[in-house]
């Protein structure tokens, strides 16, 4: 470029940049108001990634500035003091929320962020403060209102908290962190009746918030009910209620390191949010691969989620980092359980237990491990000793009812059950275990379980077990429609339940819908190809609907895998042998089968078979000579209408005629088109 049009392009720009108004660009910088000297913490001990960026930011603010733009100042101060509050620097956080709201007294966010702090540091009358400043700018902010009644409950004002928090639910009408201040506010006014009931409203919204169980079974003690507050206190865990609060979320977005990460995954984990869980804590294992407590928590969620290969590659890793800790080679263990490598599970369990024999999780998941194997003797005595060690814990319990079933012992397990559920009244797969073993012998209290255990939302295969007990306790009932509703909806939740295909089939057969029991048959050897159980009702549904062809393949197919099966071996004959279908029609062969049938079953109906077999293969003297003795038994045994079709059966015999499709007239010439219901052994 030239020299003199490098001057002309020079003089342009220049012209251009005096032409634009400068205030639109360049913020007014002003005398601030007198600011407050920041204490730079000590942050050695902080991650790389945390020390750094608050680093940077004290030395953008120290020594406090004496001039610029408040606005811009005041984001600077209030981000800084929001991110000392994530990390745990209240006292430097208060300070710089201090600044911030000196600097932009108008800002929500500064007063809230600085109530928030104050509270986490037990200053409450400044945290009422600076809550009351920020609803003053945004009134209908929930967890404002909420942290604001909270402070009230710790400053002994009841009556005042209660009236925030109410006001609370009329902006957010299902805020859980309300319900549960209206029940700290209820027993501080000694109303433990009003307590438990907001208490456990505010579990109904987020039941995985365990925190709240403590003060839930301290109004149940209160009020005298004792097993109850016992079962909430075996549920406590410190898993906390979650406030919906779009401030702190933006302040903690700005934060570094695997802390926040970790913390965010275990926020989202609480309130159910499994997919941004793992994805926080792989964050967190970015941010500090060898950050152990990130990596456990990783396994954790890749465990929940079914990655039992990465769960355990992960744990592995958290392990080298911290060697000789017992609860990680039980957490390995438990992983291993759920990868079916019961035998590699087992080894990790006895790891643990040599660090530390009395660990009542090891002795557990021992037993867990030792009943995959079938040998459930030897994981009686694990759970014997899980128990010993932690008596309150319901696992131990449900585990030993499971392997007492393996073993047969009925009745053990429905005690062991019940001494589950006195511990943990919403155990889902005791309520529905304990259901399938009374569905029988005590069909009500059955039915209650089993209604309890769906009502918990127990997972796809829990929920098919119940649905499928529940559905033959209505079948037993004679109430085949509600029946067949609880197996279509066991198959909603797993695709996989033959059982339920079966007796789906059967209660649309016993409903006088045998195209129906067509249907659902056919779906269970879709399911299950090899499936032999229903072959023969699925031919006599196909005889009902007038599908001979149909019958025969399906009886031919089951045959040829179990070609001992006496039941479909007659059936097959007798269509065979009288089945108006030409294309089916295989006299020959019907008879050989027929014979088979009786010779090793002589019973009257396949006694019936074979005279039906002799006269279509044209013996008739044999059918009629057969059809006699049967009718001399038949006599004063059969129903009439039966009895009448078998001498019809022997007039047209005598008359050198075959008979043609007998089952149209005479039903109890097939089997019913249903199987059996299995009672359930206790």
């Amino acid at each position: 470029m030239n020299g003199p049009f490098r001057a002309a392009v020079a003089l342009l720009a220049l012209s251009w940049a005096l032409a634009a108004p400068l205030a639109a660009s360049v913020p007014e910088s002003r005398t601030l108001p007198a600011l407050e000297g920041l204490a730079t913490p000590a942050l050695g001990t902080m991650e790389p990634a945390v020390r750094d960026q608050l680093t940077e930011r004290f030395a953008a603010l120290d020594p406090p500035p004496l001039h610029g733009d408040p606005k811009s100042l005041a984001q600077a101060y209030g981000e800084l003091g929001g991110l000392s509050f994530v990390y745990g620097l209240g006292e430097v956080g208060a300070v710089a929320l201090r600044n911030a709201r000196a600097l932009d007294p108008e800002s929500f966010r500064w007063a809230y962020l600085a109530g928030l702090t104050a509270q986490s540091t037990g200053r409450f009358e400044q945290a009422e403060e600076a809550y009351g400043a920020a609803l003053t700018l945004q009134p209908n902010y929930p967890a404002a209102l909420v942290r604001l009644g909270e402070a009230l409950v710790d400053l002994g004002r009841p009556v005042e908290a209660r009236r925030r928090f109410e006001r609370a639910l009329e902006v957010a009408p299902n805020l859980a962190a309300a319900h549960r201040g209206l029940g700290r506010a209820a027993a501080a006014e000694g109303d433990f009746e009003g307590a438990a009931r907001h208490y456990e409203r505010a579990l109904e919204i987020q039941p995985a918030a365990a925190e709240v169980r403590f003060p839930l079974a301290q109004a149940y003690r209160q009020l005298g009910r004792a097993e109850e507050a016992k079962a909430q206190l075996a549920l406590y865990d410190r898993q906390e209620l979650i406030i919906p609060d779009p401030v702190v979320q933006e302040i903690r977005a700005l934060a570094a390191g695997s802390a926040v990460h970790l913390m965010q995954g275990r926020r989202a984990r609480a309130r159910g949010d499994s997919e941004t869980a793992l994805a926080e804590f792989q964050k967190a294992v970015e941010a500090d691969p060898d950050h152990p407590p990130s990596l456990h928590a990783l396994a954790s969620m890749l465990r929940q989620m079914g990655d039992a290969a990465g769960a355990a590659q992960t744990l592995r890793r958290a392990m080298k980092l911290q060697p000789g800790r017992a609860t990680a080679h039980v957490d390995l263990a438990g992983i291993l359980v759920l990868a079916e490598q019961p035998r590699d599970a087992e080894a990790e369990a006895r790891r643990a237990l040599e660090i530390e024999p009395d660990l009542a999780e090891g002795h557990l998941v021992l037993g867990i491990a030792l009943a995959r194997q079938q040998r459930h003797e030897d994981a009686l005595e694990a759970f014997a000793r899980a128990l010993e060690l932690d008596p309150l814990e319901p696992e131990p319990r449900f585990e030993r009812a499971m392997s007492l079933l393996a073993l047969r012992r009925g009745g053990q397990a429905v005690a062991a059950l019940g001494s589950v559920l006195a511990l943990d009244p919403e155990h889902p797969a005791a309520l529905a275990n304990l259901g399938v073993l009374l569905e029988s012998s005590e069909p009500e209290t059955a039915r209650r379980h089993l209604e309890q255990a769906l009502r918990l939302a127990p997972g796809p295969q829990l929920a098919a077990r119940s649905h499928l007990s529940l559905g033959r306790i209505a079948e037993r009932a004679g109430d085949f429609e509600q029946a067949a509703e609880h197996y279509a909806s066991a198959l909603g939740e797993d695709a996989a339940a033959v059982p339920a295909y079966l007796r789906l089939g059967s209660t649309r057969a016993l409903a006088g819908d045998p195209e129906g029991a067509v249907t659902a048959y056919e779906d269970a050897l879709k399911a299950a190809p090899g499936l032999a159980a229903p072959r023969l009702p699925l031919a006599s549904a196909y005889l009902a609907t007038g599908r001979p062809a149909d019958a025969r393949r399906a009886l031919e197919a089951g045959l040829e895998q179990t070609p001992e099966d006496i039941g479909q071996t007659y059936l097959l004959g007798l269509l065979l042998s009288a089945s108006g279908n030409a294309t089916v029609r295989d006299p020959a062969r019907g008879l050989e089968l027929a014979r088979r049938a009786f010779g090793e079953t002589p019973s009257p109906l396949f006694g019936q078979g074979l005279a039906i077999a002799l006269a279509a293969a044209g013996r008739f003297e044999e059918a009629v000579r057969a059809q006699r003795r049967l009718i001399a038994g038949l006599a004063g045994q059969a129903p009439p209408q039966a009895l009448a079709s078998a001498r019809k059966r022997l007039a047209a015999f005598e008359s050198g005629e075959p008979v043609t499709d007998p089952w149209r007239e005479d039903r109890s010439l097939v089997p019913p088109p249903w199987l059996p219901l299995p009672g359930t052994r206790p």
